[in-house]
């Protein structure tokens, strides 16, 4: 539930006057899943929508369908069987591994296109003689992706389109993703979270909201007062949602005015480039005690080659001015695997060095998170070749060898899981039996098959 997708579907569904949105997760126990509103099991329902924004889900939403009577494959549903849908980000940008489980598959945002296919839904399901009827009736929908008539990206049938255009929620005001269901024994589950802004004007290589969720869409400033205003005597604490929130022009405004309602406030990663001293002043003024960066890399060269264009001098100046207003904690994300990894490493040793001078004079603590590069499909990396799981274990101890130190802690991801979610981002729809039998070994060997740009998806 810290997703914020699923409170903007939890409400835009249950406001539809024909719907009600009930809530499954995947139980630990091997118990058939139930809803948490009613506890009626998933093949008791009309529709099932999964909303997947990490690769690795991809077993999970096989579980939860092999624990009911529902077949996996699209194929062998009929008109007993609930609708299933498929949608996020994952699906978005490479809707193929997962292609034969899905009935439809949302390609883009779903605040419009939600409701087109519950309407679309209540006006044929009475007269559609067949399960194959009842999924060609949503082919001119913007977005509805119909896997079973696709072959290799082409239409099988006539009348569907050649190309599926990504839907894009323009009116960026009128509906907002906020937390509208409170669960406190979740991640976040005390902070109100709401989404001020999608989409990033930067166009890093490697990211999805720059090259993805296009176009950016700031919230306005009214909107989001109202809202917090609304859930205030719920929550005491806001998270500011969005890819570049440092970088909103209203940012400060609106922390000020947080502040004098009393409420605290925490950001999602800030752009280096956005942060200066008022700024950080205004986030300890509103509770924060840690601030979040993503240099991604400390050779300037590899960044800068990336799309993000910010100085290590920059960089150290924003670390010391935050030890100066009062920050104890700063978490840096970081990319590896990626480049001359030797001059990255000779980067991290210098700029170790340099921050062992600054924590000196300061009681504070720096956390680096490092995650192996992994290309999405619709980014300019997305034919990168990625090194071994031997080279990207070889260049993770290095790193750890050369931060290891007082008061500087190192976190790597999994370089198992990593390469299974490159396999799966990339991968086509031969991988689907993979997933299927769990077979880990051979989906990790799909990760160095060379990407075939997804050529039917218009981003």
């Amino acid at each position: 539930m810290s997703n914020l997708a699923l409170h903007l579907l939890y409400r835009l569904i249950n406001g539809h006057p024909y719907f009600s949105c009930h809530r499954i997760f995947l139980p630990q126990e091997e118990f058939p899943p139930v809803s948490i509103e009613s506890f009626k099991s998933i093949d008791e329902y009309d529709v099932l929508g999964f909303s997947i924004s990490y690769e690795l889900d991809y077993f999970n939403v096989i579980e939860i369908l092999r624990r009911s009577s529902i077949p996996i494959l699209s194929k062998e549903r009929d008109l007993s069987h609930p609708l299933i849908i498929g949608g996020g980000i994952c699906l978005t940008y490479n809707p193929e591994p997962l292609a034969d489980l899905f009935d439809l598959i949302l390609i883009g945002e779903g605040e419009e296109a939600i409701g087109e296919i519950l309407d679309r839904y209540v006006e044929v399901k009475d007269s559609v003689r067949s399960r194959e009827d009842l999924l060609l009736s949503f082919g001119d929908i913007e977005g509805v992706y119909i896997p079973r008539f696709y072959s290799n990206g082409i239409p099988t049938v006539e009348g569907l389109s050649e190309k599926i255009k990504r839907r894009v929620f323009r009116d960026f005001n009128r509906e907002t993703a906020y937390s509208c269901v409170r669960s406190t024994d979740t991640v976040f589950g005390d902070m109100f979270l709401i989404e001020i802004e999608r989409g990033c004007p930067m166009g890093c290589k490697f990211c999805v909201a720059g090259n993805i969720y296009l176009p950016c869409r700031i919230k306005s400033l009214d909107v989001v007062k109202e809202l917090v205003s609304s859930y205030k005597s719920i929550y005491s604490k806001v998270g500011l949602m969005g890819p570049l929130v440092g970088g909103i022009p209203y940012i400060k405004e609106l922390i000020r005015w947080l502040i004098e309602e009393k409420m605290e406030v925490s950001v999602a990663s800030l752009r280096i480039s956005t942060l200066d001293e008022e700024f950080l002043e205004l986030l300890r003024l509103a509770g924060e005690t840690s601030l979040t960066m993503a240099p991604e890399f400390m050779n300037e060269d590899i960044r800068f080659s990336l799309g993000k264009r910010e100085s290590n001098e920059k960089l150290l100046d924003v670390l010391e001015t935050s030890f100066k207003v009062g920050f104890k904690n700063v978490k840096f994300y970081m990319i590896f695997g990626y480049g001359e990894y030797d001059l990255e490493l000779n980067a991290l040793e210098t700029f170790k060095k340099r921050i062992g001078k600054l924590l000196k004079h300061y009681k504070a603590n720096i956390s680096f998170n490092f995650q192996p590069l992994i290309p999405k499909p619709f980014t300019p990396l997305e034919s990168y070749n990625s090194l071994t799981k031997g080279e990207l274990e070889e260049q993770k101890r290095r790193i750890i060898d050369i931060l290891r130190g007082e008061r500087i802690k190192v976190s790597v991801a999994s370089i198992r899981e990593s390469l299974l979610e490159m396999a799966l981002s990339k991968g086509g729809r031969s991988i689907f039996p993979l997933i299927l039998n769990r077979d880990l070994k051979k989906l990790m060997d799909n990760t160095f098959i060379p990407f075939k740009p997804i050529e039917f998806i218009e981003i």
